[in-house]
């Protein structure tokens, strides 16, 4: 087993659960060499990928990629769910044991956790590219790159990012016009949205997003508090701090929330705290438990996520 790598917070230990917890076969070579995906790309505007490719990754990681990759191992949930929207499935050959979407993901050999991936399954599947998120441990980056492992970090920050990564993505595997594609969809249904949410009439609601009951927190810098001002809601923790802060007792009372989504708490728990009867979502029943994988990957169904929050928002 990889080495484990202790979170520098247990707000990043939270987040990363919910990105990471909560296919299939050899490629025949055919999808993306013929005629018509050039012609494809030449109508969008992408270049045909040429081979070898230098790569800097998320991290600032330079790479060659020597030919188009054909055995593709996914480290995480939402680079699994991004290769499947972008059409390659048929390469995707191995994924950690937290991916659960699409339904041939569950199809696909699994190569350990993200706190624990196992070396061995992995070499067994003779990848020839491996793709990691910015929670994936840098030792265990470390040591896969050291086994002569080419291995691609993505770490999306916001949802301009998300749509870059998936053109990046589909890039170094061959299929730029796959990219380009998948990323003009989710910009379409986020201005869709913009707009939808435009029509609504009266105040946004404040919003509170609990990761546990120790209030960890999404702030600023984070796709997600875009997302909660996007499906139409003001992040009353937006001003607190960037990146997973953590608030006390106190000033989530102070800070008086319309409405609290909530990640792992249960509702009904959140409800029956004795400590915040007071606090306005919580006197209305305005608390959620929603489908964290849409809301918490940065990847294709981010549009399903907005759809999730504006539902509680504006039920």
């Amino acid at each position: 087993m990889l080495r484990k790598n202790k979170w520098l917070t247990l707000g990043v230990v939270l987040l990363v659960s919910l990105a990471l917890l909560v296919g299939c076969g050899d490629n025949n070579g055919d999808n993306n060499g013929n005629n018509n995906g050039e012609e494809e790309a030449a109508d969008n505007g992408t270049e045909e990928a040429t081979y070898p490719m230098t790569f800097v990754d998320d991290t600032g990681q330079e790479m060659e990629i020597a030919a188009e990759p054909q055995r593709i191992i996914s480290l995480t949930p939402n680079l699994t769910e991004t290769l499947f929207a972008l059409e390659l499935g048929d390469r995707v050959v191995g994924v950690s044991d937290e991916c659960n979407y699409p339904q041939e993901a569950l199809e696909v050999d699994q190569v350990g956790s993200a706190w624990g991936l196992n070396l061995e399954a992995i070499l067994a599947l003779e990848p020839d590219l491996l793709v990691a998120s910015g929670q994936t441990p840098q030792d265990a980056v470390d040591q896969l790159r050291e086994n002569n492992l080419t291995v691609v970090v993505f770490a999306p920050r916001t949802l301009d990012d998300i749509e870059e990564m998936f053109r990046q993505v589909a890039t170094v595997a061959g299929v730029p016009e796959n990219g380009v594609e998948l990323a003009n969809e989710m910009s379409d249904g986020r201005e869709a949205f913009n707009q939808k949410v435009a029509a609504e009439e009266g105040d946004r609601p404040t919003v509170f997003v609990m990761i546990d009951e120790n209030l960890y927190t999404v702030g600023s810098g984070e796709f997600m508090n875009e997302m909660i001002n996007n499906a139409g809601g003001i992040n009353v923790a937006e001003d607190i701090g960037a990146g997973w802060p953590q608030i006390s007792e106190e000033e989530f009372l102070q800070i008086d929330p319309e409405v609290i989504i909530s990640s792992f708490t249960p509702r009904d728990d959140i409800l029956a705290n004795s400590n915040w009867q007071g606090i306005n979502a919580v006197q209305n029943g305005r608390v959620y438990n929603i489908n964290d994988d849409v809301v918490t990957r940065p990847g294709p169904r981010i549009v399903e996520g907005l759809e999730e929050l504006y539902n509680a928002f504006y039920e």
